[in-house]
């Protein structure tokens, strides 16, 4: 059984990847599975929409981003709680996308299983940390920053023994600045940008999945998407 997590930069072909690897081993009549796991998701995702729904900020591609580039101020003051009920509903999401379906699996006794992950909390741990230290600085306070350091040292273990079983590859995409940039103003439609964000979570995604692999000795791709795919089809045609 295998678990492909893609990371990386904004816009470097990620969720692209993920959906096009899915479709393949679909195809070939494998059990496979696509989850999208970021920030903002379950009791974080119904607070921040309703947040939104009562500021009547203009929607902006994202709930979370609406509020972030709405009202910058109130995201900052609004960050601790939604980085603690993220960080309430990861072991929910982790059980139900991932384990119970590694438990359905293997009482079918399925011998091909793929997981495709798509961001994963690799990559949502990069951007608390940009938006804690950067992005609310000097707004950040010390609750913040303890809540951050236990969704660290809860999650990063947590999302890892989810995976246990599994032969895991993490697919770190990275791509140019220009390019992400480019790719962040198509896909979200709006005018409002962070280049400081965007280069932030191309360096800290790289870190993050060296610092996963070398800890609890994962395979590390660092290719572009092209390659990655190529790699891969190579790889399981073998």
């Amino acid at each position: 059984m295998r678990a492909y997590i893609l990371t990386g930069s904004v816009a470097s072909g990620k969720t692209t990847l993920a959906k096009m690897l899915s479709r393949i081993f679909s195809r070939k009549e494998y059990e496979c599975r696509y989850v999208d796991i970021n920030i903002n998701h379950g009791f974080a995702y119904i607070v921040t929409r309703l947040l939104v729904f009562l500021t009547r900020y203009e929607y902006k591609g994202n709930y979370y981003l609406t509020l972030r580039f709405g009202n910058k101020l109130l995201f900052c003051k609004y960050l601790s709680l939604m980085i603690m009920l993220d960080m309430l509903y990861a072991p929910i999401k982790l059980f139900t996308s991932i384990i119970l379906y590694k438990l359905k699996t293997r009482m079918k006794k399925s011998k091909k299983f793929y997981l495709i992950i798509d961001e994963f909390y690799f990559n949502a741990i990069v951007d608390y940390m940009y938006y804690t230290k950067f992005l609310c600085k000097g707004r950040s306070s010390t609750i913040t920053w303890l809540i951050l350091k236990l969704f660290y040292r809860i999650i990063l273990p947590l999302s890892i023994a989810s995976l246990c079983g599994l032969q895991v590859t993490i697919i770190n995409l990275q791509a140019k600045i220009e390019n992400s940039i480019r790719g962040w103003l198509k896909r979200e439609g709006i005018k409002e940008l962070d280049v400081a964000h965007i280069t932030f979570r191309s360096a800290g995604s790289k870190v993050m999945a060296k610092e996963v692999s070398n800890t609890n000795g994962i395979e590390l791709l660092e290719r572009d998407a092209t390659n990655v795919f190529r790699y891969i089809h190579a790889t399981e045609s073998a």
